[in-house]
Parts: structure tokens; sequence; C-alpha cells
């Protein structure tokens, strides 16, 4: 390796270290001058694919030729690659095409305004079936709710085996009166218990077990956020915390006295905004018109070093958090206690919630509360609030809380299904963001694992091992002030 001159001076090249830890520091090594492949005007893009068709499930990789004013050419190289037509294959930014369906699909590759366009034929698979089966045996959704069913089948194909959904390919037995399928997305139409669905391909079948509900009649969900924050509503959320009670508004604090708001901490809104009774006042009440009869409530509370937080009505406990004399004040959940618990409302005064402490310092928290009428609906499949649901600070959202799936372009897992091991590639225009959150959710709404600093030191692309975990579908979600992002992963043993 040759070194540098320095003043008519020659010095050779080294690798030091002053600390005695972390990385290497490179001296005196020369330093060609970079190309302008990333920041050179470009004239011309020409994507090509290798092959007009490919086979269902097969993966291959575009080439897209990029040609710069000055003669530089380099393929790929920070080219953006969409697919017109995901339902018949996908890309991702690396240009590697995941054929899903049969049928013709427009992609397209773009660099500083210019673009070009191929067509890619997706023709039916030639591997050999070997089976199908469902990756979970039971699920349980709300009527009007799309879903999966998410029918793997074996695959066998040059002597090598794979996996694959074949939502789309089966064929579908069902009660037509109580379920609707659709391209292989799935929705109940009137509730009902062990409905069942039988997915059937080449020779192959499989049953899955669903409980469909009904979404209960009444259903109010508040947020205890204090702060200011211009977030009013998010899929029946009401953020406001500090609303005194009036008939017209239907909910709000009675009394005079209003709670002190928590501190805002971006990204977790759910979890670590809270309220909590002013200095020297033992307890607050809460209010929520509703018809008399019978509910589940559920009660989100958190701690503060010292003091534990109760809830109570109608004089009974509903939630005590106590505090563990070795938390921190300001942890990071609060020590996150939600408590379910059902309750008769008689009297037609409503629901009235105590929020109380055993002193006069005001420290217990309380994070948020789901009040539903009771018609048999798990409160999971209503509430809402994933552990911890994120809302964005200063965002106005509208809409799902947290969609099934969603912008599929931005967020590439390949293969999935998989076993134990994915590789995930996710935008640039995600990693951009700082401040973005991903994380990983089972089926129950249970994160299982935070990849968000994983993502950040690979620039976007990580192998996520999943050797722990049992088979099921998960969701990767990701979330930031900007944008709330998620898609499904299926591991299969």
């Amino acid at each position: 390796m040759d070194g540098i001159m320095k003043g008519g001076m020659y010095f050779e090249p080294i690798l030091r270290n002053d600390k005695g830890y972390g990385a290497l520091t490179f001296d005196n090594f020369p330093i060609e001058s970079p190309n302008v492949g990333d920041t050179g005007k470009v004239s011309s893009v020409e994507l090509t694919a290798g092959v007009s068709s490919v086979e269902q499930f097969d993966v291959s990789v575009l080439k897209a030729a990029v040609k710069y004013e000055g003669g530089f050419t380099d393929t790929n190289n920070c080219v953006h690659f969409v697919s017109l037509d995901t339902f018949v294959c996908s890309v991702n930014e690396a240009g590697m095409v995941t054929a899903v369906n049969t049928g013709t699909a427009k992609i397209v590759a773009m660099k500083q305004g210019l673009s070009d366009t191929i067509t890619l034929t997706v023709v039916s698979s030639q591997a050999t079936l070997k089976g199908v089966k469902f990756v979970n045996r039971f699920g349980e959704y709300l009527v009007g709710d799309a879903f999966a069913p998410a029918l793997s089948a074996t695959f066998e194909k040059g002597g090598k085996t794979f996996r694959a959904i074949v939502d789309t390919l089966a064929t579908w037995t069902y009660d037509a009166q109580k379920l609707q399928i659709t391209k292989g997305s799935a929705k109940g139409l009137t509730g009902g218990a062990a409905v069942k669905l039988v997915g059937s391909l080449g020779a192959f079948k499989d049953t899955l077990t669903l409980n469909i509900y009904k979404k209960p009649s009444f259903i109010k969900r508040i947020n205890f956020q204090g702060t200011g924050e211009t977030v009013t509503k998010i899929e029946g959320w009401e953020i406001d915390s500090l609303t005194m009670y009036s008939p017209s508004l239907g909910y709000g604090f009675t009394g005079t006295v209003v709670p002190t708001p928590g501190t805002f901490y971006e990204g977790n809104a759910l979890v670590r905004t809270y309220i909590r009774p002013r200095w020297n006042v033992t307890s607050m009440t809460f209010k929520i018109d509703a018809p008399d009869g019978d509910y589940i409530i559920r009660t989100c509370t958190g701690v503060s070093s010292i003091y534990p937080t109760v809830i109570t009505y109608k004089g009974d406990t509903i939630n005590y958090n106590a505090a563990p004399a070795s938390e921190q004040y300001n942890s990071l959940y609060f020590q996150l206690n939600y408590v379910d618990r059902k309750i008769k409302i008689t009297g037609g005064n409503g629901c009235e919630i105590v929020h109380s402490n055993p002193n006069t310092s005001g420290f217990g928290k309380f994070c948020y509360m789901v009040l539903i009428s009771d018609n048999g609906t798990p409160m999971n499949l209503v509430a809402n609030d994933v552990n911890p649901v994120i809302i964005p600070k200063g965002t106005p959202v509208s809409g799902e809380l947290l969609p099934a799936e969603s912008f599929a372009s931005d967020i590439d897992i390949y293969p999935n299904p998989f076993n134990p091991v994915t590789h995930i590639n996710i935008s640039k225009g995600i990693t951009k963001d700082k401040n973005f959150i991903a994380k990983i959710y089972d089926a129950r709404g249970r994160v299982v694992m935070d990849l968000s600093d994983e993502f950040m030191k690979n620039s976007g692309r990580i192998n996520w091992d999943a050797a722990k975990l049992p088979s099921g579908i998960y969701a990767l979600r990701i979330m930031s002030a900007k944008f709330n992002k998620s898609k499904k992963l299926v591991l299969v043993r």
C-alpha cells in the first residue's frame, strides 16, 4: 500500500488506535477522487430483467443501468424501483423482484426524474406441491375487519423445498352468510363461534377455525394526554385529558380541580403520557356518559418511584399498581399495568372512575382507559392499544390506528414465510427519519422485539432471526411523527 506526500515528505500508511478500544483510525492512506455516481447528473436509465417471464414464487434481480454526463456508468446505484401491480409481484430497493401471482406487471426504475419501464410476466409455478397448512389453527376477528387466512403451502423444486402463502391461489369453502373472501383477503360478515374456513390447493386442504365477534354498541377510548399536542383523535381515542365534564361532550373530569398533565414522550403516547392528581389532592373523578348495562373497562396505570396508583368504580378497586422500590422515576413504561374488569352501570348516571393516591403528592399516573359494552367481544379486539400504541407527536391522524398491512413498497421481507431467518429491508425514505421506531408484534399485539437500533446501525437492512419464537403471524410496525407503516411476517417451522 502506498502512502502519501506532505510538504515534499513521504508518510507511510498506518493504522492506529489511541484509546485502546473502538474503531481504528486510518492515517496516510491515499484517497482517490470519488466518482460521481450518486451526485452526478443522470443522462439515461435503462432497465432490464434478463428474462421476460418468471415462475410464481421465484425471485430475480433487475438491472438498472444508469449513465451520467461525463461518461460514468453504474448499475442499481440509488435507483428507486416500483412495481405498478404488487398483486402480481413486488420489488425492493435493490431491484429484487418476488413473483407473487400469475399475471403481468409493469416495473419502473427511476433516478433524478428519469425512468424506464419493463413488463414482467409471472407464470404458474412448476414446483411440486407437497401439502398445505394454515399458519395459525385459530383466529379471532371483528365483523367487517379484513384479515389474511395465511394458508401456507410446501413446494419442492430442483431437490429443494420451500414454503409460500397461497391465499390468492387456494380454493375456499366457507359459509357465505358469515364470511367473504376476495383475492385471498377474508372478512367476517356476521358474528359466530367456531366458524370453519377450509382452504384447498391441488389434492391438499386444511381447516381454520374462527371466532367472529360483533363490535360492541358502545366504545369509548380516553388517552390521558394533557400537554397541548395537536393530535385530537385517532381511531376513537379522545386525547384532551384536561377537559372538564359537560353533557354536550359526554366525558371529562368532574369537580373544580383539573389534574396535572404528565410529560409527553414522543412516540409512546398511550403509555408515556399520563395525568395525575394535583399537589395536595388525593383523588379525581373522570366521567363517561354511557347507558345502563354491562360493560368491560380497561384502565392502564403507571407509578412513580414511590407511590402506587389506585383506580376505583363505585368503591371497588379495579386497578392497583404498586411501586416496587427498585423502579426509577420516569422508567421506560412507568411500570405499565392495564387491567380489564367487568362492571355494571346503573342509575342513569354513566360511569364515574375515581383515580386516587393514599397520599397528597399526586405522583400516581393514569395513562388511558377503554370502556366498551359487554357483548362477549374480547377487549383486545376492540381496544386498539397494542402495547405500546404509538401516536405521533404533533400530527393529526385519522383512519386505522395500526393498519394490517400498508406501504408494502417501503418494507421488503424475503423470504416470507420464513424459518427461522428472514432478510428485512426498509427504504431510505424511512431511515432518513432518525426518530422512527421499528418493532415486531405477535398476533396478540405483544411486542416481541425492538429492531429500531439495529435498522439504524445497518442502514435499514437486517437479517431477523426468530429462532426463539413459535410459528405464527407477526407484524413489523414502523412509526414516526411522519408515517405509520407495517407489514406481515409469517414464521413457519
